[in-house]
């Protein structure tokens, strides 16, 4: 098989990144709300290029070679997901929390050959981490474009094995480009959603393709309403998705924290009107609130409430 370049495959979700990087460099592309640290565009994509070339020296890829990404919601996993599209992978996350067995018939299902995790104790470096599954990805029938796989995402496996779902690059440029919302570099968005839910996909993506910035919460954060209140305003966050679950959570315990929000998605279960009315009360641009319904796609389904 041919030797593939980096950019062969340009436009998809790493070029079109690539473009918006090289116009803001300097711009904030990742802030971590527990750490405090910031990446620029620039230092963000240097961090990608150089893990996609450890990558790529630790055994030959092939085109979509699916990669698993075992890390929960933090700076290094996003650095995982575009060091992988830099490479023509597939980016697959992966839940640590699985049980091993099931875990590993996750990996042997995709023949996944490389997993990628970070070890917290030596700088936060990202580790590659090589595996013989039963039978290796093979490239045979792939064709290089936007319809390639960016990622791939698994069912709960609540009513059985989990089930893998293939998104195209051309689905995740679809979405992360949608008018519903439009973002502009300056603007910050809330990374809330685990890496294994679909949400977590246009949290990132939107922002990224944008030149915006992705805010990395904490799931110690996720868990106190109270906290996303003060960091929603600390961060000046203008556009959030989220479990119906949470958005109610916080609807109930401080209406008033998503003050400086001008779009919020909720999904996953249907939307509660008594919790969306206590927000929109107090919303400081109550003649401008207005909900809508979408489905974006099979995996999306969402509600949005239009704050300003």
């Amino acid at each position: 098989m041919p030797v593939l370049t980096p950019h062969q495959f340009a436009p998809g979700p790493w070029g079109t990144y690539e473009g918006i990087a090289s116009q803001y460099p300097d711009a904030t592309a990742i802030i971590d709300d527990t750490t405090d640290l910031a990446l620029t565009y620039g230092t963000l994509t240097d961090a990608a290029i150089r893990l996609g070339k450890r990558i790529t020296s630790a055994f030959s890829t092939v085109p979509e070679e699916p990669i698993g990404i075992m890390m929960d919601r933090c700076p290094e996993q996003i650095i995982a997901q575009l060091a992988i599209l830099y490479i023509n992978g597939s980016c697959v996350p992966v839940d640590g929390s699985l049980h091993v067995q099931t875990r590993g018939a996750v990996l042997d299902g995709l023949g996944i050959r490389c997993v990628l995790t970070v070890d917290m104790s030596d700088n936060r470096r990202i580790q590659v981490n090589l595996r013989e599954p039963a039978v290796p990805f093979s490239a045979q029938g792939v064709q290089p474009g936007l319809e390639s796989c960016s990622h791939i995402l698994h069912t709960s496996g609540s009513t059985g094995a989990p089930k893998a779902i293939r998104l195209p690059g051309k689905g995740v440029l679809r979405h992360a480009g949608s008018s519903l919302f439009p973002l502009k570099p300056g603007d910050s968005v809330a990374h809330l959603c685990s890496p294994f839910f679909d949400l977590s996909i246009a949290e990132v993506w939107s922002a990224l393709l944008s030149g915006a910035t992705v805010v990395v919460f904490s799931p110690e954060r996720v868990r106190d309403p109270l906290a996303m209140d003060s960091t929603f305003k600390h961060r000046n966050i203008h556009l959030s998705f989220m479990p119906t679950a949470l958005f109610n959570a916080i609807a109930i315990a401080k209406p008033t924290a998503f003050s400086t929000l001008r779009k919020i998605f909720i999904g996953g279960e249907p939307a509660n009107a008594a919790a969306i009315k206590r927000v929109l009360r107090v919303s400081p641009h109550p003649s401008h609130c207005t909900t809508h319904m979408a489905q974006l796609n099979p995996l999306y389904l969402l509600w949005f409430i239009k704050l300003a």
